[in-house]
Order: structure tokens, then C-alpha cells, then sequence
């Protein structure tokens, strides 16, 4: 049997129903985030199937084998009130 850190990953844009169950329970599995910190991550994705692409919420989800569980995820947006965003090296001014 092939080494789980050896399957393929893949990646995917769009945001399924199922989602807001998967990255409540990422996020929890963390231990590191408070329980409203836990809802606000669920409504981003909720955000996301209910307006798209003009949530302003763009999600990358990588899976592990195919398999859903096995589920990481990023979430960005623009970030109001802010001249500067750090994309790497040097930080970019927002126009």
C-alpha cells in the first residue's frame, strides 16, 4: 500500500455544500481557534455558496488521495481599510 504523504493531491476552486461541514471540522481539529472564531470560517464558505465569486471570498481546497476527509483549505479576500497587503516580497500597494 502507497504512503498516505505519497497520493496525489488535488486542488479545486469551487466551494461544495458539503464544504461548511469540512472546514468546520478543519478549523476545530486545530484546537487553536475559539468557537466564534469556528463560525465565522463556516459563514465565509456559507458567504461564498450563497453570493460567489462576489462574496469577495476565494477558497483553495487540496485533498489528499480523492478523499474529502483528508481536506486542507485557504481562504483569502480583499481587506478593507488596508493600503498594503503582503504577498510575498515586498509588500504591494493597493491601488
Amino acid at each position: 500500500m502507497q504512503d498516505k504523504f505519497m497520493e496525489t493531491i488535488s486542488v479545486r476552486r469551487n466551494v461544495l455544500l458539503s464544504d461548511t461541514h469540512h472546514v468546520e471540522s478543519i478549523v476545530r481539529s486545530t484546537q487553536f481557534f475559539r468557537e466564534d472564531e469556528v463560525q465565522v470560517a463556516v459563514e465565509l464558505v456559507e458567504e461564498r455558496l450563497r453570493k460567489g465569486s462576489e462574496s469577495g471570498y476565494e477558497f483553495i481546497f487540496a485533498e489528499i488521495g480523492g478523499e474529502r476527509s483528508d481536506t486542507a483549505v485557504s481562504v483569502s479576500s480583499p481587506v478593507p481599510c488596508t493600503a498594503l497587503i503582503f504577498t510575498g516580497s515586498p509588500p504591494t500597494e493597493i491601488s
